[in-house]
């Protein structure tokens, strides 16, 4: 097995978004008011990874799409020594 570089941009091909956080997200300010988005991305360079998405509207169902393009983000808001990297995707 080797490393590979990927480009970190793709499509939505699948998402929910969820009102009942584990712990860690309900601290963040998730919940029934407030769901956080996740989704399997399919990579531009035919990879598919599950991710949290970023940066739309969780209270608007057409604010997401299937197809939309997404790029990949690293960041914790909860952690303010960025020690614990997270992969996130926000749309392009």
């Amino acid at each position: 097995m080797e490393w590979e570089q990927l480009h970190g941009t793709g499509r939505l091909v699948a998402v929910t978004c969820i009102s009942f956080p584990p712990p860690d997200l309900a601290r963040q300010g998730y919940g029934r008011d407030n769901p956080y988005c996740t989704g399997v991305v399919e990579l531009d360079d035919n990879a598919r990874i599950v991710a949290r998405i970023k940066g739309i509207d969780t209270q608007n169902p057409d604010a997401v799409s299937i197809g939309m393009p997404v790029e990949i983000v690293f960041r914790d808001p909860g952690d303010p020594d960025g020690v614990k990297p997270i992969v996130t995707f926000q749309p392009r």
